[in-house]
């Protein structure tokens, strides 16, 4: 999992949180400080499905071509 802190303003805590593991994360946290206002947002869909395909892109030492084994 990854987490940022990306800003501090007293008590007003804003961060990053990635992974399968985030929603453990947010029920450590309310359990164990007082929350006033909290908010999930999640990154743009077509940001989502440009990492699906980044993440799943063949490496260029990778034979792409099922073909070339003869």
């Amino acid at each position: 999992m990854t987490r940022q802190v990306l800003s501090r303003d007293g008590a007003r805590v804003t961060f990053s949180v990635a992974g399968p593991d985030s929603p453990a994360l947010l029920a450590a946290i309310t359990a164990n400080y007082p929350i006033r206002d909290l908010v999930v947002e999640y990154p743009p869909i077509e940001e989502m499905i440009a990492r699906v395909y980044l993440e799943n892109k063949p490496r260029a030492d990778e034979n792409t071509d099922e073909t070339a084994d003869g």
